[in-house]
């Protein structure tokens, strides 16, 4: 069985900030990407929201890969 983990959003905010801040992005782009992948989630689109962040990633260090 899988289990759900919850994270409080003020909580869960700062860690994605942070993550997404430490893959090098500026201000405005950390704002972007944490809150459009937050909101996803929080909207029931899973597949396109905080899981993301490996493939976002992924994309930062190789540009061309889709």
């Amino acid at each position: 069985m899988t289990q759900m983990h919850t994270i409080e959003l003020p909580r869960l905010n700062k860690a994605i900030r942070m993550l997404v801040r430490g893959f090098g992005s500026n201000e405005d782009e950390v704002e972007a990407v944490a809150s459009n992948l937050i909101e996803a989630n929080l909207r029931g689109h899973d597949s396109h929201g905080i899981g993301m962040l490996p493939r976002w990633r992924l994309n930062l260090r190789h540009p061309g890969v889709v």
